[in-house]
C-alpha cells in the first residue's frame, strides 16, 4: 500500500515538474515586502527584467520546437497561447495592420508599479521578450473590475526574424 502511495507521489511531481503554482496574494504579498525594502524603482525595473526574461525563453523554446522562422500572425498567436498557458494573460487579440496588440490580464503583480511613468513593467517586459525586439509601448490601459485591457504598440511592426 505504501508503496503505491509513494508511486502515485512520484508520478505527481514528474507531471507536475514543469508548472509552479504561486497564489497571487502570496506573491502580491512578496512583492509589497520587496518594495518596502528596495524601494519602487528597484522592484519596477526588476519585474521588467523578469517578464522580458520569460518571454525571450518562450520565444526561444517556439523557435527550438518550430525552426528558426516565425511567420507574422501564427507565430505571435502561438507564443501568445504559451503565456495565456502558463498564466501571464487571459485574452490577447493582435491588428497587424495597425501594429497594437491588446492583452487581457485579470491580475499582474506589477500593479505595484502602476502609478509610475510606465507602468505594468512585467508584461511590458514578456511582450518585449515575446517579440524578441524590446519595443513594445503601452498606449492605453483600461481598467474594469476584475480585468485590465492593456494595449500595446509594436514599434517597427510584427516582424520576425
Amino acid at each position: 500500500m505504501n508503496a503505491n502511495i509513494a508511486e502515485e507521489r512520484r508520478k505527481i511531481v514528474k507531471e507536475s515538474d514543469e508548472l509552479i503554482v504561486i497564489s497571487k496574494s502570496i506573491l502580491a504579498a512578496a512583492l509589497n515586502k520587496m518594495r518596502a525594502i528596495f524601494g519602487e524603482d528597484v522592484i519596477c525595473t526588476l519585474l521588467y527584467h523578469v517578464g522580458r526574461a520569460i518571454g525571450l525563453a518562450i520565444r526561444d523554446e517556439y523557435l527550438d520546437n518550430n525552426g528558426s522562422s516565425l511567420t507574422d500572425q501564427e507565430g505571435l498567436r502561438e507564443i501568445l497561447q504559451k503565456a495565456r498557458d502558463i498564466g501571464f494573460i487571459r485574452l490577447s487579440s493582435v491588428d497587424t495592420k495597425s501594429g497594437i496588440l491588446k492583452v487581457i490580464v485579470d491580475f499582474t503583480p506589477d500593479e505595484i508599479c502602476v502609478e509610475k511613468s510606465s507602468p505594468y513593467p512585467l508584461l511590458r517586459g514578456l511582450i518585449d521578450g515575446l517579440l524578441g525586439n524590446g519595443r513594445a509601448s503601452i498606449i492605453d490601459v483600461r481598467k474594469g473590475k476584475e480585468l485590465a485591457e492593456i494595449y500595446f504598440l509594436i514599434n517597427g511592426g510584427l516582424r520576425w526574424w
